[in-house]
């Protein structure tokens, strides 16, 4: 995540509305009370700006495939009632007193993960996402202080200006939102490694070891709900794939940047 030249106000900086300045704020939100339950309209508590935070007033909120999975505990126990939402844009309504890279009415977003450690040596290169504390995440995560977080199917959200990017005025904001999440994951590694079409890179060597190994490994899995006996096709796939011992190529580094500025 790289930042940007502190930001200055031509005048003093506006002083925060009443609702920021109250301990907390609740907002409205969608949230799923249960696993695979349907969305319910409810209220989720957002913390007080702290020195270096800002209040979003969010536009839109992409719907990533992550936020179903997450919402249907498909990826393990997760924490409910959950307001998903990682893919998320904005406009500034208020900051903190020593907030510099954000001011009010800027048009701004915010991704995967709101907060980190900022000591270890993936923080301090701007790879915060690879932070070895391990990264607060949007939503279905707990801050360090052991609090909840709720994601971006709400009105307004609180975040420390670190983990908040400025959208170019050119972009509208219905159309950065997913670019927050499946566009990054998509973009960073190409800006990496770059564009290629055989398997003489590094990533493209991986892909076909990886391949090749999963092929040589049990097709099927069961889910809930579901017949813990795969098919006669499955059992037939399983074992007539291929079995290999090769070792991999050298594996990229899987430090891949999460930065969406260019």
């Amino acid at each position: 995540m790289t930042f940007l030249t502190p930001r200055v106000a031509t005048s003093a900086p506006p002083r925060l509305p009443a609702y920021a300045r109250r301990m907390t704020t609740t907002v409205p939100a969608l949230a799923a009370p249960t696993p695979g339950a349907p969305f319910e309209r409810t209220t989720v508590v957002r913390r007080d700006l702290g020195t270096h935070d800002v209040l979003i007033d969010i536009a839109y909120a992409g719907i990533c495939h992550s936020d179903i999975h997450q919402a249907r505990e498909e990826w393990g126990k997760g924490i409910f009632p959950m307001v998903p939402g990682h893919e998320i844009t904005g406009t500034v309504a208020a900051v903190g007193p020593e907030v510099t890279h954000h001011l009010v009415g800027d048009r701004v977003g915010v991704g995967c993960f709101v907060d980190s450690c900022r000591e270890c040596d993936a923080c301090l290169h701007g790879e915060e996402q690879f932070c070895e504390k391990g990264a607060v995440m949007t939503y279905n995560g707990r801050q360090y202080s052991g609090e909840e977080t709720y994601g971006g199917y709400s009105t307004q959200i609180v975040v420390d200006e670190r983990y908040v990017l400025h959208i170019p005025d050119g972009l509208g904001l219905d159309v950065a939102a997913p670019l927050l999440c499946a566009g990054i994951t998509t973009y960073s590694p190409l800006r990496r490694w770059g564009p290629g079409s055989t398997s003489t890179s590094p990533s493209s060597a991986w892909a076909d070891w990886a391949t090749s190994r999963s092929r040589s490994r049990t097709r099927w899995a069961p889910r809930s709900r579901c017949s813990a006996t795969p098919s006669p096709s499955r059992r037939t796939a399983s074992a007539s794939a291929p079995t290999t011992t090769s070792r991999p190529p050298t594996r990229p580094s899987s430090r891949t940047s999460a930065r969406a500025s260019t």
